[in-house]
């Protein structure tokens, strides 16, 4: 039986639930067929402040979410050859990550809670959300053979090597998420998978009728002036683990 103060007995409840997400990108139409496809996983932080309310006497609800969210991926690009017209070369760990952290609102999400004895419930649910990313990150190694060095190359939003791309690439993005969370009085442990739209990772390439030189005093100085696309569509996921309490 369901004790009295139990959260999950009321009409209505707020709840909060955080934990991690694994991030991924899917391109299509990309051709990495030179390298190989090795994107992998990439953590990152999840965290929803959330009401909920049941439709009238059933155990239906609808609810309303406000949280933190990431979105990015890892790439592994093994071992890569070419020739710098002196000799061949190798590159060796090669690893390559980007992750961007945003705000993500989820205003209509439905759901159905399946009570059962002893305060558990198991809850379904699906619903549509949106997402500002404010701050992004890239890092890079690179580990030559013939004694050369490695090289590393990390950069955030802000830093001059990266702010032009970050500022350029799509900061929103739209989706839906479904999830199921299994419920013990007023604590659960929730699973979350969620999928976004809207291509982030646009590119721009030097015009022909444009010097190297003009070409970085634009990008660092007036990106907006160059000419942006999004070459091979992008999409975002997320896989999320998270636990939660209700009030």
């Amino acid at each position: 039986m369901k004790s009295y103060n139990s959260p999950l007995a009321k009409k209505q409840m707020f709840y909060v639930k955080a934990g991690v997400a694994l991030n991924k990108i899917h391109f299509y139409n990309a051709n990495y067929s030179q390298f190989g496809d090795y994107r992998r996983f990439k953590t990152g932080e999840a965290l929803d402040l959330g009401y909920s309310r049941y439709i009238k006497d059933t155990k239906f609800y609808w609810a309303a979410e406000l949280g933190l969210t990431t979105r990015g991926c890892y790439y592994d690009l093994g071992e890569i050859y070419f020739s710098d017209m002196v000799e061949d070369i190798k590159i060796s760990g090669c690893y390559h990550y980007v992750i961007h952290h945003g705000i993500k609102v989820a205003p209509v999400i439905f759901g159905y809670r399946f009570m059962l004895p002893h305060d558990i419930a198991i809850d379904l649910r699906l619903g549509g959300y949106f997402t500002y990313y404010y701050y992004g990150k890239s890092y890079q190694n690179y580990s030559f053979d013939y004694e050369r060095p490695t090289i590393t190359w990390n950069a955030k939003s802000g830093d001059d090597n990266y702010d032009p791309y970050f500022k350029m690439q799509r900061k929103y993005n739209a989706g839906f998420e479904t999830g199921i969370a299994f419920w013990y009085k007023r604590f659960c442990f929730d699973f979350t998978y969620n999928v976004g739209f809207v291509s982030y990772d646009r590119k721009v390439l030097v015009p022909a009728d444009m010097s190297f030189e003009d070409f970085d005093d634009a990008l660092y100085n007036n990106p907006g002036s160059l000419d942006w696309k999004v070459y091979n569509k992008n999409y975002n996921y997320n896989i999320q683990f998270k636990l939660g309490i209700a009030f």
